[in-house]
């Protein structure tokens, strides 16, 4: 859903959040949408401000590097 959203494919964004819905009902779509507004958000301030992950948690994320939602370019 992240990599639909940010990759402004709206067709399979409308299919995804259909699912979604329809699994966890309206309120869970919102909430799941809210939880990651938030995290990207403070994702970008520490980003902004320069906070450096430990390496420990630098070598976990690197299984995500593959991931269209990942990719700055």
């Amino acid at each position: 859903m992240c990599s639909a959203l940010l990759g402004g494919d709206h067709q399979t964004l409308d299919a995804l959040r259909q699912s979604v819905a329809g699994e966890v009902g309206g309120q869970g779509l919102t909430d799941a949408i809210a939880v990651a507004s938030i995290f990207n958000a403070i994702d970008r301030v520490a980003d902004g401000a320069g906070i450096e992950l430990d390496d420990w948690k630098k070598d976990d994320i690197q299984a995500f590097d593959h991931l269209p939602a990942r990719r700055a370019d």
